[in-house]
């Protein structure tokens, strides 16, 4: 393919020296950002694609996922991995069409009192296809709008929850490197586990962040609604044992300590105080 732009007027003009090949495109019930679909081919190659937030300037992302299939006429095996959880499978799916896809109908999840750090037969809330990481993602956002206008006091808090919920889901994935925290843990149902890991250690890490901020009480009534919707204990503080919650906690306390000595400044809230610290004198 040549491609030939005018500047003035704006033009493209595209000349094509050979024949288009196959395609197909995926689109997701909705923008699903961190939604993975894998396309396999008769001769077994494989093709993934991840539907993306935040990489266009000043546009939006195209939400579906485009495949070039080359000659192939058809898909063997369609795989969708939803960001909440859950797959969708699709086999010999023809090519040179727009596949639309609905994420499958998750039921809500009962607890049960063995596990210590849940509570008793408590039903999961609809997470509305969204995964809990960006649960609590949606809660620090709120926290933010709330608190007075600080970009880096908030860019480093949302750096520091993602790096918590990281940890928390490295913890059970052999290959990956924590960032704070990088132990290693077994469960029989891993993302029930990471779940867990991930709530405790946002919660307990945004509890501490914002226990000076703007809006604190309703910040905090929030928080704590979010951990009884995702049915878990707000009172399971505990970091000992191998438990998701104690896991959490303890990358959480990390994140705390580790916020103590990164130059933040993070214990001396007064801004005035801070700020004639850095002037320079005259």
């Amino acid at each position: 393919m040549k491609l030939a732009f005018v500047i003035t007027p704006s033009r493209v003009w595209i000349s094509s020296d050979a024949s288009s090949g196959n395609w197909l495109e995926v689109a997701t019930d909705g923008f699903r950002p961190g939604t993975e679909i894998t396309a396999e081919l008769p001769g077994g190659k494989r093709l993934r694609r991840e539907i993306r937030a935040g990489s266009s300037y000043l546009s939006s992302e195209d939400p579906r996922a485009h495949f070039g299939l080359d000659a192939a006429r058809t898909v063997s095996r369609l795989l969708v991995r939803w960001p909440g959880g859950g797959e969708t499978r699709l086999a010999e799916v023809a090519a040179n069409q727009v596949v639309e896809i609905e994420p499958p109908e998750q039921r809500a999840a009962s607890t049960s009192s063995s596990v210590a750090y849940a509570i008793a037969d408590c039903t999961r809330a609809d997470l509305k296809g969204r995964s809990v990481a960006r649960v609590w993602d949606e809660a620090l956002l709120d926290a933010i709008r709330r608190d007075v206008p600080a970009p880096t006091v908030h860019a480093r808090n949302l750096f520091h929850i993602s790096a918590a919920m990281w940890d928390a889901w490295a913890a059970y994935d052999s290959a990956a490197d924590g960032y704070l925290v990088d132990q290693k843990h077994e469960a029989e149902d891993v993302r029930a586990a990471r779940e867990a890991a991930i709530s405790f250690a946002a919660y307990r890490l945004l509890l501490h962040r914002y226990s000076l901020a703007g809006g604190l009480e309703e910040t905090f009534g929030e928080l704590s609604s979010t951990m009884r919707s995702l049915c878990n204990r707000v009172d399971y503080a505990t970091v000992k044992g191998d438990s998701p919650a104690a896991l959490g906690n303890r990358i959480a306390a990390a994140a705390i300590a580790y916020g103590r000595d990164d130059g933040s400044l993070e214990q001396q809230p007064n801004v005035g105080s801070i700020v004639s610290r850095l002037r320079p004198e005259s």
